[in-house]
């Protein structure tokens, strides 16, 4: 029979779940053991409601540190604007610019810059808290997603090829909390890939959404082992798909280049 993929309306089992730690939001996570679909299996619909509700999770906590700095701000600039006013000096007040470094009027002039740089900051970061939070109340990335995806679960060496891509790629100065992070996913020894026309959900370490046509072309390489996609973020940009052993296959390549409406080179397809 031949292979089909299929999408995010096919129903799953959700009898079979296996229970993962190690989130950044420290919660658990319950995804199905279930891969990519064939003949009878079903893609776990859970799988991407459990990512939307990560992401959603960090994208709320970005809102909420983003208030709680716009408060700060307006705070410390009061506090310092306070401190000033009692610390100051008649005499310094009628001194030029230039002498204040050379009397007892530095200490207040330190408050008045700290207040004045406190007041400058938030108004923008008040805005920005704005747009944030109406960003996350109207809209959500991943139902973008949710209506027309491949997805694909990958195991062993490959989720661990996967997860080396990326953080090589990365190389992130926080090193530490990437190394904890990469030996908590490679320890759970699988993950997920969703790819979409309009996104790509890199399990819960990546996720690119847009409302217009982000993918650009789609190249197979090693034998058809590895998706190389190009897509259209601020710039052009790439990244390397591992592909699961039971979807290396011409008909499943053409039916997931309809899917996410690229072009896959025919000199790629070698088996």
């Amino acid at each position: 029979m031949r292979p089909t993929t299929l999408k995010q309306g096919d129903v799953h089992n959700s009898s079979n779940l296996v229970q993962i730690q190690g989130f950044d939001d420290e919660r658990e996570l319950s995804i199905s053991t279930s891969t990519i679909s064939f003949d009878d299996d079903h893609f776990p619909r859970n799988v991407i409601d459990d990512l939307d509700e990560i992401y959603t999770h960090r994208f709320h906590k970005r809102c909420i540190n983003l208030t709680y700095l716009t408060l700060l701000s307006m705070t410390c600039g009061v506090i310092f604007w306070m401190i000033y006013w009692l610390t100051i000096d008649e005499d310094c007040q009628k001194l030029p610019p230039l002498y204040i470094n050379f009397h007892n009027c530095k200490f207040p002039f330190i408050f008045e810059m700290l207040t004045f740089v406190s007041i400058s900051f938030s108004p923008f970061l008040f805005i920005l808290m704005i747009i944030f939070w109406i960003i996350f109340s109207c809209t959500n990335p991943i139902d973008r997603i949710r209506n027309d995806f491949v997805g694909f679960r990958l195991e062993g060496n490959q989720w661990k090829n996967q997860l080396d891509y990326y953080f090589k790629k990365k190389k992130t100065c926080f090193q530490c909390c990437s190394y904890q992070k990469r030996k908590k996913l490679i320890d759970r020894n699988f993950g997920y890939i969703i790819l979409s026309t309009h996104g790509i959900i890199f399990d819960e370490l990546f996720l690119l959404s847009s409302h217009k046509h982000i993918l650009i072309n789609g190249i197979l390489i090693d034998n058809g082992r590895i998706l190389k996609l190009v897509f259209k973020n601020c710039f052009k940009n790439e990244i390397l798909i591992y592909l699961p052993d039971q979807i290396i296959n011409p008909e499943v390549f053409q039916e997931v280049a309809k899917i996410l409406k690229i072009n896959l080179s025919p000199s790629s397809f070698i088996f």
